[in-house]
């Protein structure tokens, strides 16, 4: 369940980070560092689908729990 929250919560600050640098969007740094968020909450999310099917720890969660 951890798993999920971290996932969440990845895509709850990559939408913010979006919104507040909303006039910064053509830059090169906005872009990668939302590529950077993305990846990091495509990762979370995967890993959270995996270790609930597979219980394999990823991000240092328990997976029982």
């Amino acid at each position: 369940m951890n798993y999920i929250f971290v996932a969440i919560g990845c895509y709850i600050i990559m939408r913010a980070f979006e919104v507040i640098f909303a006039e910064q969007k053509g830059q090169t740094w906005c872009r990668w560092t939302l590529r950077v968020i993305a990846v990091i909450a495509l990762y979370a999310a995967l890993a959270g689908v995996i270790v609930y099917y597979k219980e394999i720890p990823f991000l240092g969660f328990d997976p029982s729990k």
